[in-house]
C-alpha cells in the first residue's frame, strides 16, 4: 500500500509539474499576442497620425503657393521630413518618420532630402523666362544654416546673392579665416561659394556666365572629391539649386 501510495503521489506531482508548464506556456503564448497587437495598434496610430501631418502640410503648401515672393512657416510636431523625386516620373514625395512616401500634390517643389525639425520654412518664386511659367516653392528649417562663403578681400557676388535669399531662413555670412567658428554653430548647414571655396569641405559653387549672377550659369555641387556640375537660368533656378541636397534632385524637379 506504501508503494503505491508513493507511486499516485509521484504521478500526481507530475501532473501538477505539467500543469504548471502549460500554463506558463499559455501565459506566455498569449502575452505575445496581446504584445503584438498593442504594436500593431501602435504602428497603425502612429502611420494615421504620419498621414494627417502630411495632408496638413500639402493643404498648407498649396495655400501657400497662391502667392508669389512669400515668406511664411509651418509648425509641426516635431518629426523626420523626407522628400525625393523619382527620376521616371518627375514626381516629388514626402515622407513622415517611418510612414509610406506620398505624392506631393503641388508645383514644384525644392527641399533637403531630410528636416529633423518642428517648424517648416516655405518661400516662393515666379519661375519667368521672360513671361511666369510656373512657380517654384523652396523649403527649409531653421536648424538648417546657409552659410554664405566670401573670398578674401570682399566678394560681391557672395554679397549680391546673400542679401537675395529669402529673409525668412537662417543665413550666414563667413570668411576663410572664421568658416570653422560658423560652422560649429550648426548641425546642419550648406556652404555657397563663387570663385573661391573652402577646401576640405562639401559646398556648392556658383558659376555665373553672365555679369548679373541671377542670368544664367553652372552650380557644381561638390561632395568630396566628387563634382557634379549643372546649368541654371534666372533667380528662381538658382535658388532652387541652392535648396536642393544634390544634382540629381534638382534636375528631377526642373
Amino acid at each position: 500500500m506504501k508503494l503505491m501510495s508513493k507511486d499516485l503521489n509521484k504521478k500526481a506531482a507530475i501532473e501538477i509539474q505539467f500543469n504548471w508548464i502549460f500554463v506558463a506556456i499559455a501565459g506566455f503564448v498569449i502575452f505575445l499576442f496581446i504584445i503584438g497587437i498593442a504594436v500593431k495598434n501602435a504602428r497603425d496610430s502612429e502611420q494615421k497620425l504620419s498621414q494627417d501631418l502630411i495632408s496638413q502640410i500639402v493643404a498648407s503648401i498649396k495655400g501657400k503657393q497662391q502667392l508669389s515672393d512669400a515668406f511664411t512657416s509651418i509648425d509641426i510636431p516635431k518629426t523626420n521630413i523626407q522628400f525625393s523625386c523619382d527620376k521616371d516620373t518627375d514626381l516629388a514625395y514626402i515622407r513622415i518618420a517611418q510612414s509610406q512616401r506620398q505624392n506631393l500634390p503641388v508645383e514644384i517643389i525644392f527641399a533637403p532630402s531630410s528636416l529633423d525639425t518642428d517648424k517648416l520654412l516655405l518661400s516662393t518664386e515666379d519661375f519667368s523666362i521672360p513671361f511666369t511659367v510656373t512657380r517654384f516653392v523652396y523649403i527649409t528649417s531653421p536648424e538648417t544654416a546657409f552659410i554664405v562663403y566670401y573670398k578674401a578681400g570682399g566678394d560681391l557676388k557672395a554679397e549680391a546673392f546673400f542679401n537675395a535669399l529669402p529673409s525668412n531662413i537662417t543665413k550666414v555670412e563667413a570668411t576663410g579665416s572664421n568658416l570653422a567658428n560658423k560652422i560649429a554653430s550648426f548641425k546642419n548647414f550648406k556652404i555657397i561659394c563663387f570663385e573661391e571655396c573652402p577646401t576640405g569641405k562639401d559646398y556648392i559653387q556658383i558659376i555665373p556666365n553672365n555679369p548679373d549672377i541671377f542670368s544664367y550659369g553652372q552650380i557644381n555641387f561638390h561632395k568630396g572629391t566628387s563634382n557634379k556640375v549643372t546649368q541654371y537660368v534666372t533667380k528662381a533656378s538658382l535658388l532652387a539649386a541652392i535648396y536642393s541636397d544634390n544634382k540629381e534632385y534638382y534636375e528631377c524637379q526642373m
